[in-house]
């Protein structure tokens, strides 16, 4: 009995990391990768609620992006839409308690995108940005990379893994729980999904100058 109450608790707080891939920057490019892996109340993984897709964007792949993620769209001619996904994964965004994003600003902007052409309500869970909020992880007190912010929490990085959208929400989740026991989690840079912008995050870092632990 004790350990199904355990369980039940660990899935009713549901914290969702995500990362995309997509064939490049800007109006018109896709996703190609989405990556949703779900914690519980323990920051531990609950597999069977995790997401891990590639899509057929039906489009070119800029070649900078191909260069940088290593999918091709010869690797995605069999994959299905991502319309045949969008309702999983915005259940699984829509229902979380707190969503951790590396460049929350770039995953949202895709994902709102997506959600409202596909005419799926706005997602309104707090979302965390993972590098905006850690400027005290760079010497220069820029933004910090994820291999950056690996660094400065101790975080094991792999570069020959690296932009691999499992690997990226792994090691990112791992630098977020440091955070989080270390009490260094700024809630001046907690929005909205769909309300992140990049005016959002210039508001925070005037306001934010010393980060407020909570």
């Amino acid at each position: 009995m004790l350990g199904r109450d355990l369980d039940k608790g660990r899935k009713q707080m549901k914290i969702v990391g995500l990362d995309l891939e997509t064939t490049g920057i800007g109006e018109g490019h896709k996703i190609i990768e989405y990556c949703g892996i779900v914690l519980g109340a323990d920051l531990k993984e609950i597999p069977e609620e995790s997401i891990l897709q590639r899509f057929n964007p039906k489009r070119a792949i800029d070649a900078k992006a191909e260069a940088v993620h290593h999918i091709s769209l010869a690797d995605l001619m069999k994959e299905p839409t991502f319309e045949t996904k969008a309702e999983e994964i915005h259940k699984q965004l829509s229902t979380a308690k707190l969503i951790v994003i590396h460049n929350a600003s770039f995953d949202t902007s895709f994902l709102n995108q997506e959600f409202e052409t596909l005419g799926l309500s706005p997602i309104t869970t707090p979302t965390l940005c993972t590098m905006r909020s850690t400027r005290w992880a760079t010497f220069s007190g820029k933004v910090p990379r994820l291999k950056e912010l690996c660094f400065a929490l101790n975080v094991d990085y792999n570069d020959s893994e690296a932009h691999a959208a499992r690997y990226d929400v792994e090691v990112m989740l791992k630098c977020f729980g440091k955070l989080v026991k270390s009490k260094r989690v700024d809630r001046n840079y907690i929005f909205p999904f769909n309300e992140v912008t990049e005016e959002c995050y210039l508001q925070a870092d005037g306001l934010s100058l010393n980060p407020k632990l909570s």
